[in-house]
Parts: structure tokens; C-alpha cells; sequence
């Protein structure tokens, strides 16, 4: 195995070259990447898993997309890239389709809506620890509506914030996803060109060190007689966002000094 010598010294990949270190040692070993023609990958039968595996893998991507563009602005909330964690969590949905063929497996969100509550925004502070008493959702699925009640916030009783930031504000957001499947195209693009619905309510900005009394939000999508079909799911989610003043007075956004969490999944 060719190992990395000299003043020049690297891992990771440069052109046709791999250099890594392995566990129990620190020379870098350098090899070239595996050649596979177009032609091979697309017809050759030894790459058959490569391709069902590929194909998959696009198909949870573009389901990712869509989970990431119904919960709209809550994802500027998210303390990381969640972008690898929604792809792997529609992955694991299409692996529980037991019934389509490998490379070929449905993401059918209609049947595991449950597991959206194993999502998580942020990992530094999570939704359930600022708000001890945690929202009460309605989601209307018939109304297209989301109706979330808060209760009243005390802070250091029931509402905790570590941020330490003078101004706090709640959105409350509701978008609609589809399940998707394997065509004689590859997987459903439509959803990418019909733009499914969703909307975002944004509080007025609140102080941080006082009580706040209980109070509700309501959302509503457009179009209700639209989301009628089984394919077709619906997600209420909540955030918190922490504010500062700015030079004018004006309540601006702070970043990373945020969270939060689906409520509900229809």
C-alpha cells in the first residue's frame, strides 16, 4: 500500500487520488479512486445494488427537500445542517416499504407519521427543555388548520431561557408533504413543480423576563380541497426565536438562540 511522503501532505481527495489515515496508524496512504465507466454502471450486473442503492438514495433526497420546504422558516431555527439528518430520516421511512422492489421503494409518509416526532431542530437545547409545559396542538385536517394553545409562560417556572436575550417571539408553521414513488421516470418529481402549501404565523416579539399570558395561534393553508387525498400529509410545527434591539431600536432575530419541534402530523 503507497503511503504519503514529503513536504506536501494531505487527506482527502485530489484529483484521481485518495489519501486517508487508517485507526492505528499516522501514515497517510494514498490510493487512486475506482474507475467505473458510464456505460458499465448503467448495464454491467455486478453494479445492480450499486444502481438500486443510487436511485434510492435520490429518491429520500428529493423527499428530504420536501419535508425541508413544508416546514419553511423553522429550519433557519436548526443549530446544524439538518439536511443530512431529514435525508436519512426519509431513508429509514423507504426501507420499511417491504412490498416494492430494491431501488424502487416508495417513502410513504401517510403511514409512519408518528416518527416525525423524533425529529430533532437543535441539539445544544431542545424545545421541550425552554418550554416545560409543551404546546397543545388541533390539527384539522378537513379545515386544512393547525390551532396551537399556549400556556401561560413564567419564566424560571415553566419557560427557560439560556440564551439570555431580552426578546423572545413564537412561530407557528404548517405545511403539506406527499408520499413518493417510483415511476417509469425515476421517483415523483411533481412535487417540486405543484409547490404543496404551507404558511408560517409569527408572534409579536415578547420580553423574556416576563410572564407572558396563555394565548393561541392559528394557521391555515390555501386550498384546502386540495389536501384531501390519503397521500397527502399535513405537519404543524412550532419555534422559538430569541430577539436583541438593534441601534434604532428595531427587535432583530438572533441566531442560533432558537428551537424547535413538529407538534402534530396528519
Amino acid at each position: 500500500m503507497p503511503t504519503l511522503k514529503g513536504p506536501i501532505q494531505f487527506t482527502g481527495t485530489l484529483d484521481e487520488l485518495i489519501a486517508y489515515k487508517t485507526k492505528h496508524s499516522d501514515k497517510i496512504i494514498v490510493r487512486r479512486k475506482p474507475f467505473i465507466s458510464k456505460d458499465a454502471y448503467k448495464k454491467a450486473p455486478q453494479y445492480a445494488a450499486m444502481r438500486q442503492n443510487s436511485a434510492e438514495f435520490t429518491g429520500a433526497a428529493y423527499a428530504g427537500k420536501m419535508v425541508r420546504m413544508a416546514l419553511g422558516p423553522l429550519m433557519q431555527l436548526a443549530d446544524y445542517n439538518m439536511t443530512p439528518a431529514l435525508n436519512s430520516f426519509c431513508r429509514a421511512i423507504q426501507q420499511r416499504d417491504t412490498w416494492g422492489k430494491r431501488g424502487q421503494r416508495a417513502i410513504c409518509f401517510s403511514t409512519h407519521k408518528e416518527a416525525f416526532g423524533s425529529l430533532v431542530f437543535t441539539k445544544q437545547y431542545h424545545f421541550d427543555s425552554i418550554f416545560k409545559q409543551r404546546p397543545v396542538a388541533e390539527l384539522l385536517r378537513e379545515k386544512a388548520e393547525l390551532h396551537i394553545q399556549l400556556n401561560e409562560l413564567v419564566p424560571g417556572f415553566n419557560f427557560y431561557q439560556p440564551w439570555n436575550k431580552a426578546y423572545f417571539r413564537i412561530i407557528g408553521c404548517m405545511g403539506a408533504i406527499e408520499d413518493l414513488h417510483f415511476t417509469d421516470k425515476g421517483y415523483d418529481k411533481r412535487h417540486q413543480q405543484t409547490l404543496l402549501p404551507n404558511a408560517t404565523v409569527y408572534s409579536d416579539w415578547m420580553p423574556s423576563g416576563k410572564k407572558v399570558n396563555a394565548h393561541s395561534m392559528m394557521i391555515r393553508l390555501p386550498n384546502p380541497e386540495l389536501l384531501q387525498q390519503e397521500t397527502t400529509s399535513l405537519l404543524g410545527a412550532i419555534g422559538i426565536q430569541m430577539g436583541q434591539a438593534g441601534l434604532f431600536g428595531e427587535i432583530n432575530p438572533v441566531k442560533y438562540a432558537s428551537t424547535a419541534r413538529i407538534l402534530a402530523a396528519c
